[in-house]
């Protein structure tokens, strides 16, 4: 009866200590067995920078560990986006105004949910001519200056060209020619605008140089007065 009621009391003793450890891991995980979600990798590096042209659509993807089965929802800007439930999002087609989003998500498994670390969006826009150079008339010995303005995503690097050859050092946004002459009459400029998009070449703005007026004096034939 003493080796019988020992054995009991050893079982009761094992039986408490295994029910307190599963307690223990239930506590801990919000289910026996769960571990809570890990988002081991968003695109690659978590928390990357997405960089996209106007007009394209993002992707963001998320891979997590754990136990599963998981559940996911993107968030926009702190917002849940309506039927962005997967592993991954794609962005309709971006526009400028979007630059500097911020997509997150959430995933979700029976342990609990965790939040990946963020992606910023940003939309580089192609640069466009907003003014041309404009063609231009002056006299001989003066100068032109032809300048161009450009919008999309800075910074913004210029080429001048003389008839179609580049300029050396004619890169800003405006440009001086020297003081011309009458061989210049006629000659073209453009300017090549680049962006880390691409490049836009401008309109073409004509020279038109007129000859200096020069005024031309006969002789007089000789006249007889009489008095």
């Amino acid at each position: 009866m003493k080796v019988s009621a020992r054995l009991s009391f050893r079982v009761v003793l094992g039986l408490l200590a295994l029910t307190f450890g599963l307690l223990m891991v239930s506590g801990c995980t919000g289910g026996f067995g769960s571990l809570k979600p890990t988002v081991t990798a968003q695109g690659g590096i978590q928390g990357q920078t997405v960089t996209v042209t106007a007009g394209q659509a993002a992707t963001f993807t998320s891979v997590a560990t754990g136990t599963g089965p998981f559940t996911y929802q993107w968030y926009l800007n702190g917002a849940a986006i309506s039927g962005a439930t997967a592993s991954s999002y794609t962005t309709s087609a971006t526009s400028s105004g979007e630059n500097g989003s911020v997509y997150t998500v959430a995933v979700t498994n029976a342990a609990g949910t965790v939040m990946g670390s963020p992606y910023i969006l940003t939309v580089n826009a192609p640069a466009a001519i907003t003014a041309q150079p404009v063609s231009q008339t002056i006299t001989a010995g003066q100068a032109a200056t032809f300048t161009v303005a450009a919008t999309g995503t800075g910074p913004f690097t210029y080429q001048w060209s003389l008839n179609g050859a580049a300029i050396s050092g004619a890169i800003a946004n405006s440009y001086t020619t020297p003081a011309t002459t009458i061989n210049s009459n006629g000659t073209v400029y453009t300017v090549a605008v680049t962006n880390v998009v691409g490049t836009v070449t401008s309109a073409e703005a004509t020279l038109t140089v007129t000859a200096i007026p020069t005024l031309t004096f006969g002789l007089i034939p000789a006249q007889t007065y009489r008095s």
